[in-house]
């Protein structure tokens, strides 16, 4: 299986190897891209080891602008 890193690098470089075609390759490393990231984001807010279950779990540092506390 491939580690998170190397699978961001395969879809960078099917996005690049994609761009400027017009037969739905781009489209489609576009897609998995989202998917992946989407998958990102459904992991931090599950509440999965490294992800975070809820914003409030995270410890606001003391020098960070009010919006972020």
């Amino acid at each position: 299986m491939a580690t998170d890193i190397e699978t961001h690098r395969d879809l960078l470089d099917k996005l690049r190897a994609a761009a400027g075609t017009n037969d739905g390759t781009f489209e489609k490393a576009a897609i998995q891209a989202f998917e992946h990231v989407f998958a990102h984001l459904n992991r931090l807010g599950s509440g999965e080891p490294g992800g975070l279950s809820r914003a409030e779990d995270a410890p606001a540092k003391p020098d960070s602008p009010p919006p972020y506390r």
